[in-house]
């Protein structure tokens, strides 16, 4: 078989991609005014001194709860 002749197959590393249902984002809301936001941080625990004070010094009228786990 001559050089030009010969025939290579190639794969797509993807593979198949299914596709994917998408959702509306939800509507904003006008305030934050007696919400409740929770808070999951898994980073530094020095940030989360600050973070909670400035959050509450911000937003007086919400409630913010935290897990904590370093």
């Amino acid at each position: 078989m001559a050089e030009k002749d010969r025939i290579y197959k190639c794969l797509n590393p993807v593979g198949i991609e299914l596709p994917v249902k998408t959702y509306p984002l939800a509507p904003r809301l006008d305030t934050l005014k007696g919400k409740t936001i929770h808070f999951s941080i898994t980073g530094e625990p020095d940030i989360t001194i600050a973070l909670d004070k400035k959050l509450k010094a911000d937003y007086p009228d919400v409630n913010w709860t935290q897990k904590k786990s370093y």
